[in-house]
């Protein structure tokens, strides 16, 4: 999963948006190394942790940066991935996984449906686009790689059907909660 989304950002950030994915083998062992370091600071002693060597593994990584690189331009460009997203109150500053166009976007590649959990993150990530205006957000997305699914709504859209609101008041609400000291103890 990692390995496939840091491909795609290599992708990206080599600015050769629409070509085919073809990282050399040096490159791809570079990155298995790259992406076996951070999971094993994150998560020691997980087997993701141990560079990917098999060819399936390898060329799996590669349909789902492929398919990684074909939702996020499908929904706008410029595509940055690993958007930062300075931090507000009490919360830090957070990496989303892609910002495409004015759509934010959030890479879950297992094999599962999307789950509340991930709507809220996205909105998190949200007010704090909201509060720094970093890039002008109007829409949200989950994209599946693994399932080749990718659900899309406007901000707009989730505030009215969640609390009955305008977007940019939902985003201040949530910039509220994590900025007033009586919420954050």
């Amino acid at each position: 999963n990692e390995l496939g989304f840091h491909i795609a950002a290599e992708y990206f950030a080599g600015g050769v948006e629409g070509g085919p994915i073809l990282p050399t083998a040096n490159n791809l062992t570079m990155l298995a190394q790259s992406v076996s370091k951070m999971i094993a600071q994150i998560e020691p002693g997980s087997p993701s942790a141990e560079p990917v060597w098999a060819a399936s593994e390898a060329g799996e990584a590669l349909v789902l940066a492929q398919r990684i690189a074909r939702m996020a331009s499908s929904l706008g460009t410029p595509v940055v991935l690993q958007a930062r997203l300075p931090g507000c109150g009490f919360l830090n500053d957070a990496i989303a996984d892609a910002v495409a166009g004015t759509t934010l976007c959030e890479v879950k590649a297992g094999h599962r449906t999307y789950r509340s959990i991930d709507l809220r993150q996205l909105l998190t990530y949200a007010a704090l686009n909201h509060a720094s205006s970093a890039y002008p957000i109007t829409d949200l997305a989950l994209m599946n790689p693994r399932m080749g699914t990718y659900a899309w709504f406007s901000v707009d859209q989730i505030a009215a059907r969640s609390a009955a609101v305008a977007g940019v008041e939902l985003l201040n609400r949530i910039i509220f909660a994590v900025s007033n000291d009586a919420f954050s103890r």
